[in-house]
Parts: C-alpha cells; structure tokens; sequence
C-alpha cells in the first residue's frame, strides 16, 4: 500500500514539477518576445544640406556665375595653351568678377535680395560657392557666403562653411591678394569689422 502511495505520490511530483517548469519557460518566453519584439536595423544616409539652405531662389535675382577664376593655377595647364587663351581667360574672369561686385553692391544699396555663384575646378575638387544678399530674420541685410568642397570621392562628405558679413566696403588691392582682377577688391566684414570674404 505504502509502495502505491509513494508511486502515485511520485507522478504528482513529477506531474507539478513538469507543470511547473512548463509555466517558467512560458513566462521567460513570453518576456523575452515582449522585451525585443521582432527588429530590422535599417541605416539612411544622411540627408546632405544644399549649399543653398532652405531659400527658394526663384525669389532671388540671379547675378550670374564666375566659372573657373580661383582655381589651383596648376590646374590651368599652362602649357598645353597658348598665350592667346590663357589672355582671353584672364579677361573673361576679369569681367565676371566686375560684374559680380557691381551685382553685389547695386543689391546691397537697394536691399534687394540676390545671389551669385562662384564655381571653381581642380583636379581635385569641385567648389561651389554661393553669396546671398539678403535680410536676417531681425530684417538686418547681410551678406550670406555658403561653400561645400566636396572632393572627388562619392563617400567626402564634407560640411558647409558660412560666413556672415553686414558691411560692404572697396579696398586697394594688396599683393597678398593674389588671383583678384582689377586694383581694389569688395571686402565683405562682419559685425565687428573682421573681413569675412573678399572678391
């Protein structure tokens, strides 16, 4: 009798162990499906910043592109052109530039708001460089230069550089100036009279 006691007494035990066990995993189960879900990594390239912000440009005047005028000298390839062309050059950059600074100065004296672009190449990189006219947001006219240079590489990155400038002001040319045309540069100064950008 006693043999069929402990008999029975045994599958109890190892019936409740069993039930036991089985509501432990369940609760550890349910747990760990609760804590991790089902994950998928999903990496999105950065969105990269326009050279140009946020402006709408159709709103701006469009005071055209110097193309080409302050690149690494070496990339001219002076010796595989001739004088004539190299002359012819110099002079189109020279007339892009005057017409830029008359742009930017005519804009800055009756606070229309304008942009021009420099563009420039070299065997290694390729800069773009916007200069806005414009009010901040206190309605205070500045001028706004925006550049990337981004080399050669799909995977550069590089960040865009921004100076501000809130006076307008022609200097004589220095010999440190060196690839400006003319003999007096437009000086682009910041609030505290620092010069931010010369063209």
């Amino acid at each position: 009798m006693k043999r069929i006691v402990f008999r029975k007494l045994g599958r109890r035990i190892f019936a409740f162990a069993c039930i036991g066990l089985g509501i432990v995993a369940v609760k550890l189960y349910q747990q760990h499906e609760q804590g991790t879900g089902t994950r998928f990594l999903v990496q999105v390239p950065a969105v990269r910043e326009s050279v140009t912000g946020d402006r709408d440009l159709t709103r701006y005047d469009y005071g055209g592109e110097i193309k080409g005028c302050f690149t690494d000298p070496h990339s001219y390839r002076l010796e595989e052109r001739s004088e004539r062309e190299i002359k012819d050059e110099i002079k189109r950059c020279f007339a892009a530039t005057l017409e830029a600074r008359k742009f930017i100065l005519a804009h800055w004296k009756s606070k229309s708001i304008g942009y021009i672009l420099i563009t420039a190449t070299d065997s290694e990189f390729y800069l773009s460089r916007y200069i806005f006219i414009e009010p901040d947001d206190a309605g205070l006219w500045r001028i706004v230069i925006r550049h990337r240079v981004p080399y050669n590489y799909p995977s550069f990155n590089s960040e865009i550089n921004i100076a501000l400038a809130y006076e307008l002001k022609i200097r004589p040319k220095m010999s440190s100036d060196v690839d400006t045309p003319g003999t007096s540069l437009l000086v682009f100064e910041d609030k505290n009279g620092k010069e931010v950008y010369s063209l």
